[in-house]
């Protein structure tokens, strides 16, 4: 992946956390990536509690904001890359597709076929949207 690229970045970011619980023995209930150039038009912080206190603490699912339109849709399953809410446990799968991607997509980064690449790795059954409706 090139210097400052998405993947780099998120790579970087990723295995810092990873590194810091390791060293610290913590983990993390949830964890939310948002991508560098947004800027949020409402405060996330109940949803994501929401997420974690309606699942009794065991919060286990990897989410992405929302499906792209159908007017624009290429391919099945078009997510936005821009946020994703997940269980820390899936960190590492995380930390894995960015690994495997670098070859796979142009930078390192699979864009909208981000729901497709992480499937591999943390399976359709623990994925989502954070507002299915």
């Amino acid at each position: 992946t090139g210097t400052g690229s998405q993947a780099s970045n998120a790579l970087s970011v990723i295995s810092a956390t990873i590194a810091y619980a390791s060293q610290h023995r913590l983990s993390y209930n949830v964890v939310v990536v948002l991508r560098h150039d947004m800027h949020l038009k409402q405060n996330l912080g109940k949803m994501v509690l929401d997420l974690f206190t309606s699942s009794s603490g065991a919060f286990d699912r990897f989410l992405f904001a929302f499906n792209m339109s159908k007017q624009y849709r290429f391919y099945p399953d078009r997510m936005p890359d821009t946020l994703e809410v997940m269980s820390g446990r899936y960190l590492p799968a995380f930390q894995s597709m960015l690994n495997d991607g670098a070859a796979q997509w142009p930078g390192g980064w699979p864009g909208e076929r981000i729901w497709k690449a992480l499937e591999l790795y943390v399976g359709r059954e623990h994925m989502g949207l954070l507002d299915p409706d």
